[in-house]
């Protein structure tokens, strides 16, 4: 469908899929090639290394190819990355008025290095960062959704969502 749309000089602003494609690193790669912003549904098995993870490149012994750089610490799951990070690291957020109250909840915002099995690193080693999205509402004692996204929460339409002000401001934010 993407080449499709892609053929009628169309692109998507922001691609956004279920969990199904959010857990498959092959589709979130295309979509990086193409350089298509998205926001997947993630399951919170899914793991990943913290945004200062580094990777260390083992010396070269002489013999062979080259070791390729490898992170040294291990990768979370990423309901650990928003656990460990707490709920003081989120913002709340107004995105609609309901027919009955405003439509909001709390979300935990975060960047890390999606790890899995089949990362995508840089020749230097370096998985791309990512966005790291959690709800978590404020009568739940954990975050009932997570997804990841390449594109920043500010970037977002207007109409879309409400993490406007992400980078400062008031902790509520409205979108109409």
């Amino acid at each position: 469908m993407l080449d499709e749309l892609s053929d009628t000089g169309l692109r998507p602003a922001v691609l956004v899929a279920d969990t199904g494609y959010g857990a498959d690193a092959d589709f979130r790669h295309v979509l990086e090639d193409r350089f298509l912003a998205y926001v997947l549904h993630a399951k919170g098995e899914m793991t990943a290394h913290a945004e200062s993870a580094e990777p260390h490149r083992p010396p070269y012994g002489g013999l062979g190819p080259r070791p390729l750089p490898r992170y040294r610490t291990r990768p979370f799951a990423l309901r650990e990355h928003v656990l460990a990070a707490a709920r003081r690291a989120g913002q709340s957020v107004t995105w609609r008025k309901g027919s009955k109250s405003a439509m909001s909840s709390h979300f935990v915002l975060l960047r890390v290095r999606l790890a899995g099995r089949r990362p995508k690193p840089a020749d230097d080693g370096t998985i791309p960062l990512s966005w790291l999205t959690a709800q978590w509402p404020e009568d739940e004692a954990e975050p009932v959704g997570i997804g990841s996204r390449t594109c920043p929460p500010t970037s977002l339409p207007r109409t879309w969502s409400g993490w406007r002000s992400h980078a400062g401001g008031s902790n509520t934010t409205t979108a109409s």
